[in-house]
Order: C-alpha cells, then structure tokens, then sequence
C-alpha cells in the first residue's frame, strides 16, 4: 500500500471525523441532571467579555459554569462535542444568506434562545473556529452575542467573516435542555424553584427560592388531569392556598416576576391534600380530644405543646373513622394544647393552627355528706387548678342529675333536701368554662331534718 493511498484514507477518516460531531438534532441524555439559569451566564458575559483573559471558548465555558453547567473546554470542538447531546441539543442555524451572513431568531425558532451557545463550523477548513453566546434579537431580530477573542458586548449583532480567504461558514447551536424542564418563554427573569411544599394550618403552604431582582410571585395550581389555574400573586418567597379542597392532588409552580415580565416555571411539585380535623376537647379520665373525621384519611396523629412551647407527638390512632383519643399522661390545673393531622400514607395533612386547649381537672377524691340542722353538708377534697366546684344532686333511681349550685370552699350545704328521702350527690371541679369528668365520685345520703 502507497504512502500516498494511506495518506488520502487518514484525509478522508478526518473529514469524517469532523462531520460526525456536526449531529444536527442530537437529543440530551436524561442522565445528567442539572438546572441552566441563562440570566446568570448572560451576567457572567457582561462582566467579562472584553477581560483579555483566555480565547472564546474558555470565556463560552465560563458563562455556562455561571449559568449552572459545570464543563470547562477551552478548545470550540471539545466543548462542542461535550454539550452536544448531554446537556443539550445542536442545531444547524438558518443564516440569511445562505452560508454566510446573519441569524434572524424567527427563522430558528425552537433552535436558539438567549443563553445557548453559537458554534461556527469554517466549511473551508472543516473545523470549530469561534463560539459565541446569544443575547436573545435585537430590535430588528437579529441574533446579538457576547464573544471574547472577537470582543461583542452583548448589543452586537451576530455574523459570519472571513476565514481562510473565504466567507463559508456552517453555523450550529447548542440549545440547553433542563435537568429539570422549563415551560414558556426564555426571558431574563430566572424561574423559582419550589423546596417546600406540606399540608399546614392554614391550608397548602408553598415556599421557594427568592430570585434575585424580582419584584413579586405568582403561583399557579393544577389538578392532575386539570389545566394551570391562578393562584394567587405576593412579594414574599412563600404562600398558603387556602382554598385547595380535602383529598385533592395538587400540583403547585410559581413564576417570577420583573416590571411584568414572567419567568419560565417548572412543571408542578404534587402534593396530597388533606383536610384539617377540627378538634374539640374534654376533661375525661385525661384529656379527651375528639375531631371531625377527614375524608380519605388513613388515621390521625396527635401533638400537644411541651414546656417549651412546641407541639410534640404523643399518640396515633389507625382509622379513618375514628375520632376522638384519651391523653392520660396528665396533672391536674395543668394547661394542655392540642392539634391533630389526618395522615395518608405516609403524608401528614392540615391541622387547625390554633388548636384546642384545655386546663385538665381531676376529680375529688372523695364525697362525704353529713345532715345538720339547716339540710345536707357535702364536703369533698380539694383539687389543684380548680376555680371553684358545682354540686350536683338527684333522688335515688332517678337517671339525671341537677345543679345546687357552685362554691368556692370545699364544701356545700342543701338546704333544699326533702326530709326522709334518699339522694346521691356528686362534685366536679371548674376551671372557668370546663369542668372536670361528670362521672365523679358519689355519696348516697339520706336528708334527716
């Protein structure tokens, strides 16, 4: 074999080379996950592009580095074929005369956005000679770029030159996909990401990141097979939808807004809604707390407040039908509060933000009645945090009780007994409006007078 066959065969394996990184509708890996923020490569090229430091594709690396992308070639086909279909897609552009010129933006729509890279391909001596990147159409729609070795500031319209003595150029793209994907329009306005996202007191509560130069936030919601509804708008980096319904999956997004202008958004983080059981509370052999049963719930979980002052777990209970659980791990004239969540799965709902709270009485511990010469005496022990106790009466097999009425001490005469006839007599102790468990202690007595 001739050195000058092996010689024209490398030649042609070169050329091939050159045309098998041209891909021109490469798709981006889905393995590589990362998130491109093109407003800060963009301010990355504004601070640097005339700063004499490096050639165009090391400057074209460090926007994107700014941007999100952690690659760095500071050679134009390297860092070509490192972008090309792993982190984005390369498009062959349509210039406005043929294979030299200018790049109009409506002509390569879908192609070329504001923070992609612009690769120019020299047709004449097959390689990568220069890489800019896009600053979005100036006012006629043409492409402007941030280049380096070549200085553009940003308000420079793109356009093909001279190389090799000749005008011929192929120009290509590296439009960025998503790790995560990004809906609308590409403007300089970067898009939140929500990081929090939970059934709480009030309803849904919504927080993402604060961006930078925005004014204010709109949040968007959609069912599952619904289309994005308006939430509502706030200056603040968090929100609570109020109005999301029991047993509902949502997916909530959010844009950013400057003077009007909207950011892109992401797809939707989903969460379950579940409805807050409303809680009522009572003095029983503990604390009783009993709710309203929440649809779809698989159970509850109940918090009561430590010493310092913060909800804690104390009990569960399986069951979407059941309402009500016993705290018994309580003293007496203590003040509790509580608030239940009604789970699914694993997946906590709402609760009442206020909760319930309740000072937990006991009751006396003994009931004594003694006749004296104006009726019944009823004595009976003290009880920590009472205020004061009721006294209650009813004649022997009769089913209900009635109020004699209340006394600070810790006793209570009758006055109104009947001679000759047997009663049963009963204590609770009170606590403004709540009182101790009904079924106390009794004494049965007869009144002699």
């Amino acid at each position: 074999m001739t050195k000058k066959f092996i010689s024209i065969i490398l030649t042609l394996i070169l050329i091939i080379s050159s045309f098998s990184v041209l891909g021109v509708t490469a798709t981006a890996a889905q393995d590589v996950k990362f998130s491109y923020n093109p407003a800060l490569a963009l301010s990355y090229a504004e601070r640097n592009w005339n700063n004499g430091v490096g050639l165009c594709a090391d400057f074209a690396s460090k926007c994107i580095q700014a941007g999100g992308i952690n690659v760095y070639k500071p050679r134009c086909v390297d860092l070509y074929r490192e972008l090309n279909g792993t982190y984005g897609t390369s498009y062959k552009l349509t210039l406005t005369r043929g294979n030299k010129g200018s790049i109009k933006m409506s002509d390569n729509a879908g192609k070329l956005a504001k923070g992609d890279l612009i690769f120019y391909f020299c047709n004449a001596c097959r390689s990568f000679e220069h890489v800019v990147i896009c600053n979005g159409a100036n006012i006629w729609g043409y492409a402007q770029d941030y280049a380096h070795n070549k200085a553009h500031n940003g308000k420079k319209q793109t356009y093909t030159y001279y190389h090799c003595g000749q005008d011929n150029w192929t120009m290509y793209s590296i439009h960025f996909d998503e790790g995560e994907k990004l809906y609308g329009d590409r403007t300089n306005v970067v898009a939140p990401k929500i990081n929090f996202l939970k059934n709480g007191g009030d309803g849904i509560v919504i927080k993402w990141n604060a961006i930078s130069g925005a004014d204010s936030y709109r949040v968007y919601r959609k069912t599952t097979n619904g289309s994005w509804e308006y939430v509502g708008q706030t200056s603040k980096p968090s929100t609570t939808d109020k109005k999301a319904k029991n047993a509902t999956k949502y997916y909530y997004t959010v844009r950013a807004v400057d003077n009007n202008v909207l950011s892109q958004y992401y797809g939707g983080e989903e969460i379950y809604s579940i409805g807050a059981p409303k809680p009522s509370i009572y003095n029983r052999t503990g604390v009783k707390i009993k709710w309203a049963t929440v649809s779809k719930a698989d159970g509850y979980i109940i918090y009561r407040k430590n010493a310092e002052n913060k909800y804690v777990r104390i009990g569960k209970v399986k069951g979407g039908s059941k309402n009500s659980f016993v705290d018994t791990n309580v003293t007496s004239g203590v003040k509790y509060s509580y608030i239940v969540k009604a789970y699914d799965g694993s997946q906590k709902g709402a609760y009442v933000k206020k909760g319930v709270s309740i000072v937990y009485l006991e009751n006396p511990s003994y009931v004594s009645a003694s006749n004296v010469a104006d009726g019944v005496q009823i004595s009976f022990s003290s009880v920590a945090g009472a205020e004061r106790y009721r006294v209650y009466r009813k004649v022997k097999g009769e089913k209900s009780f009635t109020a004699l009425g209340y006394t600070t001490s810790t006793s209570f005469l009758d006055t109104t007994c009947v001679n000759g006839t047997d009663y049963i007599y009963s204590v609770k102790t009170v606590y403004k409006k709540t009182g101790s468990y009904y079924k106390t202690k009794t004494i049965e007595h007869r009144c002699v007078r």
